[in-house]
C-alpha cells in the first residue's frame, strides 16, 4: 500500500519516534509499505513519522535494493560534505546540508537481528536524514542560516502546489 506522506507543519515530524520493542507483523506489513512508497516516488528514504507513525524504523535504497533499519543509531561518522538535498515532506524543495561522508549505523533487521552497517557518500547522507526524522530534526535545521532563510522563503511558494 502507498502511505500519505506527511508534509512540513504537521505536528508528528517534529515528534521523536518511539522505539520498537517487538517485530510483529504490524511492523512487517509497515516496512513492506514504506518500501512500496519509496519505489513509487523514486525516493531514496523515508522515515516511519512521515507515513504518520512515530515509531524507530525507517527504509532507505541503496542501489537497487531497499534496507530496512529499526531503532538505527550512528555509530561513528567522518567526514563532511555539503550537498543538494530534498525531501518528500517539502515536495520541490531543496537546500545545500552538510553531512558526514562516512558513518557506522547499527540497527534491528525485520528478523530481529542486531546489524552494523558501513555507509558512504550518498547512502550515508540518507541515513543521517531519515535519523534525523525519527528524531524530530528536519533538514532545514541543518542548513546555515543563510541556507535555511532561503529554503524557507521558497517553501512558502510551493506549499500550496503540493
Amino acid at each position: 500500500m502507498i502511505l500519505k506522506i506527511k508534509k512540513y507543519g504537521h505536528p508528528i515530524l517534529r515528534k521523536r519516534a518511539e522505539l520498537i520493542k517487538e517485530i510483529d507483523e504490524e511492523i512487517i506489513g509497515f516496512a513492506s509499505d514504506m518500501c512500496e512508497t519509496i519505489s513509487s516516488r523514486k525516493a531514496i528514504g523515508l522515515s516511519a513519522n512521515q507515513a504518520g507513525v512515530a515509531r524507530r524504523i525507517f527504509v532507505a535504497k541503496n542501489e537497487e535494493r531497499l534496507l530496512v533499519f529499526i531503532n538505527p543509531k550512528i555509530i561513528s561518522q567522518t567526514g563532511a560534505e555539503i550537498a543538494t538535498e530534498g525531501c518528500l515532506s517539502f515536495p520541490g524543495l531543496f537546500g545545500e546540508i552538510e553531512r558526514a561522508t562516512k558513518i557506522v549505523v547499527s540497527a534491528i533487521s525485520l528478523q530481529g537481528k542486531e546489524t552494523k552497517l558501513i555507509a558512504r557518500d550518498l547512502l550515508a547522507r540518507a541515513i543521517q536524514h531519515e535519523i534525523d526524522h525519527l528524531d524530530g530534526i528536519l533538514f532545514i535545521d541543518r542548513a546555515d542560516k543563510k541556507e535555511r532563510k532561503k529554503m524557507l522563503s521558497e517553501w512558502k511558494g510551493l506549499r500550496n502546489l503540493y
